[in-house]
């Protein structure tokens, strides 16, 4: 809803942190945001693409990378094609 998400955004301006990286001592408003933050210290994150074996941290960036493959890359650099 409307109201939950104004209420996670007001958390980025309430300077609370109350989610720490026990490896680097990072903080982070939500526990989510530290789950994904945990993956760079691993170096292996949870989405792996079947044909290359690239990994990446968020499926949306699988989904994107996987339309590469078929040839149907959303955007396209009008300088090198």
């Amino acid at each position: 809803t409307q109201s939950s998400t104004l209420r996670q955004h007001l958390l980025t301006h309430s300077r609370r942190y109350p989610y720490k990286c026990p490896e680097c001592g990072v903080r982070f408003h939500r526990p989510h945001r530290l789950l994904l933050h945990r993956y760079h210290h691993t170096g292996e994150y949870p989405y792996k693409c079947q044909q290359c074996g690239r990994s990446f941290l968020l499926r949306r960036l699988l989904e994107v990378h996987q339309l590469g493959h078929a040839g149907r890359q959303p955007h396209v650099c009008a300088g090198c094609g």
